[in-house]
């Protein structure tokens, strides 16, 4: 699942979830962009804190 859409479907927060996760809020919009891509540790993290459901890859992809 895409980032943004995990965020949309799921109902979550995605300031409350940059901050759950130790990411800039400004970072993460950025990702959600697609300006930016996280690195594969952080990226690795933030599959294990959406449980999967966007996976690392995903985070990477750097579409939005």
């Amino acid at each position: 699942m895409q980032p943004n859409k995990y965020f949309v479907s799921e109902g979550v927060n995605v300031v409350e979830f940059a901050v759950k996760s130790h990411v800039g809020v400004s970072t993460m919009y950025r990702y959600l962009r697609g300006e930016s891509c996280p690195s594969r540790e952080r990226a690795k993290f933030l599959e294990k804190m959406t449980k999967g459901k966007v996976t690392a890859a995903e985070w990477r992809n750097c579409d939005g």
